[in-house]
């Protein structure tokens, strides 16, 4: 479905169901978690996947249009017949856009930069208590954590 927004309408709620995944088309937006503003997306780019996608189907980010938007929505079904076994890829890429761009560190690469960043990235599960760095070894790489912390032991 294709779908048009006015400048200041909010498209999509944090903490409503999720319900759509939509592409721009046109236009620019806004993607907020809490009030802060975390990115602005514009043509070609995409969002609600994520949370669509999830087990818990609920948004984690408010998406406001800063001029007139226009964007194709799509339901879960619809998604699944059109992207099948991409679906994954999508949501790991964009899962590691949204952390670069909310880096502290990071935040200020370009969008080139960061596709280039996000197309060696890969995920790592590691479980509770297993040691990620060890003091003194070289670094060689960057780790962004997605989901829980990493904390300092000092071993005496």
């Amino acid at each position: 479905m294709y779908i048009t927004f006015n400048k200041g309408e909010t498209i999509t709620h944090e903490g409503d169901d999720a319900a759509s995944f939509y592409i721009i088309k046109e236009g620019m937006v806004s993607v907020m978690h809490e009030g802060k503003e975390l990115r602005r997306m514009g043509k070609g780019e995409y969002f609600g996947e994520q949370s669509f996608l999830s087990e818990k189907g609920v948004r984690s980010t408010t998406v406001q249009a800063l001029e007139k938007v226009a964007c194709l929505t799509l339901g879960r079904t619809q998604l699944i017949a059109i992207l099948g076994d991409e679906i994954e890829k999508i949501i790991f890429k964009n899962t590691q856009r949204n952390a670069i761009v909310a880096s502290p560190l990071l935040k200020g690469l370009t969008s080139i930069q960061i596709e280039k960043v996000v197309d060696h990235m890969n995920i790592v599960k590691h479980p509770n208590d297993t040691v990620v760095f060890h003091k003194g070894s070289p670094c060689d790489k960057l780790v962004v954590v997605l989901e829980g912390t990493l904390k300092k032991v000092l071993k005496c």
